[in-house]
């Protein structure tokens, strides 16, 4: 009738019930991580009312949403004792995807978060040197190109390296090169010329190291004749009368 009972008040716990594969939830730290890097991927189990589960025992995995974009590999699950279970994702394949997860073989339905995998520094052995033709006549021209890449092969999209080129050999085919140009999305180009007939390859250094993959080769061939070049030449040059 209104009135309080007085008498000591029986205690009530709720504990967080069985998980839910709606409610768990699946976190990065950091999202975004250059090739060769880490994150740290962590499932937080939860009941359908959103608890936090606190204990631990369930069998957790993560996997890529997506068998395309950002790739790379997951190391073991750890189960902290804590509801909550971690693993580590590091990144190989430039690109963007989500991670997934299961619990208990059941997949996780709550939204996956994105992960991002940025090109990383560059790599001397990975980085590779073209050309826009490899055989030119003397007084043509060939465009370099350098296309910088990290470890894992992912061209790196953004410029700010100091790159030249050179030919491979003082002998074979020479020429001269322009200026480099920086194109700011992780190539960069030159011109070269041809002068002296024959054979070389074309080198690069990127920061003054000298980039390791397979030099292209370039040929030079000799170009259209000269009227103030060609020459005429006598064998011998002093004949009897009536000789040649």
């Amino acid at each position: 009738n209104n009135a309080s009972v007085t008498s000591p008040a029986p205690t009530i716990t709720v504990t967080p019930g069985p998980f839910s594969l709606a409610k768990s939830i699946v976190t990065l730290s950091p999202a975004s991580i250059p090739s060769g890097n880490a994150t740290t991927v962590t499932l937080q189990a939860k009941d359908a009312a959103g608890n936090n589960h606190t204990t631990g025992g369930l069998t957790v995995t993560f996997a890529l949403g997506s068998g395309s974009g950002a790739q790379g590999t997951f190391d073991a699950v750890v189960d902290n004792g804590d509801g909550t279970y971690t693993a580590t994702f590091t990144g190989i394949l430039a690109g963007k995807n989500t991670i997934t997860a299961t619990i208990d073989g059941a997949a996780v339905t709550s939204k996956a978060p994105s992960v991002t995998v940025t090109p990383g520094p560059f790599s001397l052995a990975n980085s590779i040197v073209t050309l826009s033709s490899g055989s030119i006549a003397s007084a043509s021209k060939s465009t370099i190109t350098l296309q910088a890449r990290d470890a894992a092969g992912n061209n790196l999209t953004t410029g700010g390296l100091t790159v030249a080129f050179a030919l491979g050999s003082g002998s074979g085919a020479q020429g001269t090169f322009s200026a480099v140009t920086d194109k700011k999305n992780g190539t960069f180009t030159a011109t070269f010329t041809g002068t002296i007939a024959g054979d070389n390859t074309i080198t690069a250094t990127i920061n003054g190291s000298p980039v390791t993959s397979t030099a292209p080769s370039i040929t030079v061939t000799p170009g259209p004749f000269s009227v103030a070049n060609s020459v005429v030449f006598l064998a011998p040059t002093s004949i009897p009368l009536g000789g040649s």
